[in-house]
């Protein structure tokens, strides 16, 4: 399965939200290309505990060795961890798959995800993953908005 077709659990709570703004007009523009591969109908997405396509253009991510780096088709994902921190991105995104109850063997369409994200999320959990987030931290969101962004891409 390609680099995006596989999505970070915690990438679940960042997508409905996203407006443009990331680490980089690279980190962006890879956010835009990934967004609109991932809403694809027929897209099968993996949620995964590792990075994926989003992270591609992550400074955050670091490379075992060079040839292990994603090429622009997406490329290997696996052997990369993320720098910010010792495996709490990781934690997060397997926390994060416990209490939304996500099949990480199922392949989901966008749609199907949404909703039963919809169905699972609770306040507890968004502030439980996102608390430490400096997304979340510089105001970009909130339970509320992403409940209604969650909300419209239920209805889109």
């Amino acid at each position: 399965m390609s680099g995006q077709n596989r999505l970070r659990a915690h990438h679940l709570l960042c997508i409905p939200l996203y407006q443009g703004k990331g680490y980089s007009p690279q980190f962006c523009s890879n956010m835009d290309q990934m967004i609109a591969a991932l809403k694809k109908v027929d897209s099968g997405i993996q949620i995964v505990e590792g990075p994926d396509g989003v992270c591609r253009a992550c400074p955050n991510l670091t490379w075992k060795n060079e040839e292990n780096r994603p090429n622009s088709q997406g490329g290997k994902c696996s052997p990369a961890v993320c720098s910010l921190d010792r495996n709490e991105v990781k934690s997060k995104d397997q926390k994060l798959i416990g209490a939304l109850k996500l099949d990480t063997k199922r392949l989901w369409t966008w749609p199907v995800l949404m909703q039963h994200i919809q169905l699972h999320m609770t306040e507890t959990i968004f502030n439980a993953s996102c608390g430490k987030c400096r997304w979340y931290k510089a105001g970009l969101c909130s339970y509320e908005q992403y409940r209604e962004a969650l909300n419209k891409e239920v209805q889109a």
